[in-house]
């Protein structure tokens, strides 16, 4: 057995995986909270987008439950999605 194919490498390499993943999903939420218009569509297009939808049931996130959160998120005032986007990056650390 290879050290790459090692049931300890392996689990190792998918936890770091599910890492970058979530960080992903962190960076697109504190997006939302950009005082840069196009990076704000650009994450909210993110969440309705295939590859959320990949992320999400790769990190056993309830998609639907997400897109309600940001659907609400999107309409306060940018100075309140600051804080509400890290608490709610601070929820998904959580999982």
């Amino acid at each position: 057995m290879t050290s790459q194919t090692n049931p300890s490498n392996i689990l190792k390499m998918q936890q770091k995986m599910k890492l970058i993943q979530s960080k992903i999903i962190s960076q697109a939420i504190r997006d939302l909270a950009s005082v840069k218009p196009k990076l704000r569509e650009e994450a909210l297009a993110f969440f309705f987008s295939p590859s959320f939808t990949l992320l999400s049931s790769d990190l056993n996130i309830d998609r639907q439950y997400v897109l309600l959160a940001i659907e609400q998120l999107v309409e306060y005032p940018i100075v309140a999605r600051k804080k509400l986007t890290e608490e709610m990056v601070q929820g998904l650390k959580n999982l």
